[in-house]
């Protein structure tokens, strides 16, 4: 989509809008399309991440210098050789820090999914300690969430510094 304008122009009306409707408000018809197991909960990520990471990777593809497409394609290069030697490469540093972004957003989807028929997970825990009056176990267990998602984004955060070393110049 960020490469080819005519496919950009086909999908981004239906696609934008879907980034202003809260994931949460869809979760009947996850429910009523998937039924209540594991696949309503994957699918129920996926969609929630998909929707705001679409039009992210699109701007990061879009946003490669065309000095460098037009650099390759006097070199001979074929588009298929463009798209991944020269977009797919520019856009990386993008791409991560938005998977970064919906990787935290996703922590939100994950509690969510797992508040529906539950029998494992963070969120059911969070709820069980909840319903048995043990806040302090809630609190906790929020807290390891935290932590979580503390340490996975500085886990990203040093990824990218090592990856794209080259971008921080």
């Amino acid at each position: 989509m960020g490469s080819y304008p005519p496919v950009r122009a086909a999908v981004e009306p239906l696609s934008n809008p879907l980034r202003y409707l809260p994931i949460s408000a869809v979760t009947g018809i996850f429910m009523l399309l998937f039924g209540i197991g594991d696949t309503m909960k994957i699918m129920f990520l996926f969609a929630g991440s998909v929707v705001y990471l679409l039009p992210i990777v699109v701007e990061s593809v879009a946003s490669v210098d065309q000095v460098y497409l037009d650099t390759a394609y006097t070199l001979g290069a074929k588009p298929r050789h463009v798209i991944w030697r020269v977009l797919v490469p520019g856009a990386c540093p993008g791409i991560v820090e938005a998977c970064r972004v919906i990787y935290g957003i996703g922590w939100t989807y994950v509690i969510l999914a797992e508040l529906i028929n539950a029998k494992y997970g963070l969120g059911y825990l969070i709820t069980i300690a909840y319903r048995r009056g043990h806040i302090d176990w809630a609190y906790a267990l929020v807290l390891v969430v935290l932590l979580l998602g503390i340490g996975t984004n500085e886990i990203f955060r040093q990824a990218q510094k090592w990856l794209f070393a080259w971008r921080e110049a």
